[in-house]
């Protein structure tokens, strides 16, 4: 239990499938099946929201952005209930789709086209916590790459795993 306590404190976690009062439910369960939705993400910040240092971008090989985040890998991993073979489908990150609230667009720029309009937001409403702005902003943009993954499968997401550039590297 210490072990699995210790491990569960350092694991950053997201409400992100969590759908807002007033939005559409996402799609029923259907054979209990674990649908994941795997990301991986061109964030330059850390778990807490917290700017990656120049050393660690130029260990990285990789430049200072304007502060956009592309979600360039999408892959929903369903492993079925009966112990069946899992299964893997990557969605193609330049797939034209709705996103939720926002219009269409390709379906890698819906966390951060989400991520940019609630941090704005949240900067309007006075907060001056740049880590809180990311981190709030993080969950908001992963809670509708969720939601337009949903939309355009029709595959209930059961859990989500990101992966930024630190972590890939």
């Amino acid at each position: 239990y210490v072990t699995k306590d210790q491990l569960q404190s350092t694991v950053p976690t997201t409400d992100a499938l969590t759908p807002r009062a007033g939005e559409p439910a996402p799609p029923p369960e259907d054979d209990g099946a674990d649908d994941i939705l795997l990301v991986g993400s061109d964030a330059r910040t850390d778990a807490q929201g917290n700017a990656l240092p120049a050393r660690v971008l130029r260990q990285l090989r990789t430049e200072a952005n304007d502060g956009a985040v592309n979600t360039d890998t999408m892959i929903v991993l369903r492993i079925p209930k009966n112990g069946g073979k899992p299964s893997a489908v990557s969605i193609p990150r330049d797939t034209w789709t709705a996103i939720p609230g926002r219009g269409e667009a390709k379906i890698n720029s819906a966390y951060g086209i989400a991520k940019a309009h609630f941090a704005q937001a949240l900067r309007g409403q006075g907060e001056r916590d740049q880590a809180k702005i990311e981190r709030d902003s993080d969950t908001e943009g992963r809670r509708v790459l969720v939601q337009a993954v949903q939309d355009l499968t029709q595959v209930r997401i059961d859990h989500y795993a990101e992966v930024n550039l630190l972590g890939f590297y």
